[in-house]
């Protein structure tokens, strides 16, 4: 999606791919008005930056504002005599008015993109080293107020991964949502299970410091140091643990 953006951009803003030597000829991408020309002065440096300055406008959604400076430009360089310039204003107004029509995403690229800031976000808010592409959550259920249930949903790249989904029956007996979460973490990260499914790159915990805490303790005793959150849906809070504190999110 990104990239097809960037074809029709180009057009109204060319722009240079030469990342090492400028080319002692004009390229091909030159010829097909893709590129600026700075290897044969048909622009000065000046120009060319001000030019990915107008790019950088419309990315940033300025586009309206954009189209009206380029207008005033326009008439500007029109009253001066300018009519090349006049000329080159114009071509680069109507390739922008027409930008908004073959510039159309279908709603999988949209959520591509957004998904895929949202990762990359969250893996900013919470300092992680790399994109969480594999994330788990934790919620543990009391059925009935007999057995009791940790379910366990997984994301994979932004998306529920549904078949991936699975439940524990817990074995220990009572309300101690604390041990239960230890448990369910000492299932999770055994052997056995380490094995059969690939491993969560963040943890999302259903609860507080006191049930994050005890899934740090299973995870640390089954040798695993994988980022980790707890969701305390009551506070409306983040709970992010760090070197033995707990950072608190609003």
């Amino acid at each position: 999606a990104v990239k097809k953006a960037l074809h029709f951009l180009r057009k109204a803003f060319p722009y240079s791919t030469h990342t090492r030597t400028i080319p002692k000829r004009a390229c091909l991408q030159y010829q097909l008005g893709l590129c600026p020309g700075l290897e044969e002065h048909k622009t000065s440096l000046a120009d060319y930056r001000a030019n990915l300055r107008k790019l950088m406008q419309y990315l940033r959604g300025e586009r309206v504002k954009l189209i009206k400076q380029i207008e005033s430009d326009m008439k500007a360089s029109a009253k001066a005599k300018n009519f090349e310039q006049a000329a080159a204003l114009r071509n680069q107004l109507f390739a922008l008015k027409g930008l908004s029509k073959q510039i159309v995403f279908s709603d999988k690229e949209f959520l591509d993109i957004s998904k895929d800031e949202a990762i990359a976000d969250l893996a900013k808010l919470l300092g992680l080293e790399r994109i969480p592409r594999r994330i788990e959550g934790y919620d543990i259920s009391h059925m009935s107020g007999t057995d009791t249930v940790a379910s366990m949903v997984v994301f994979i790249n932004g998306l529920p991964a549904k078949t991936e989904y699975r439940k524990f029956k817990l074995r220990i007996p009572g309300n101690d949502d604390f041990a239960h979460m230890r448990e369910v973490l000492t299932r999770r990260l055994s052997a056995k299970h380490t094995a059969q499914w690939d491993m969560p790159d963040l943890i999302l915990i259903d609860g507080g410091k006191g049930q994050v805490s005890a899934a740090q303790t299973a995870m640390r005793s089954a040798g695993y140091d994988i980022p980790m959150i707890g969701l305390a849906k009551r506070e409306e809070e983040i709970i992010i643990p760090s070197d033995g504190q707990y950072k608190v999110v609003l």
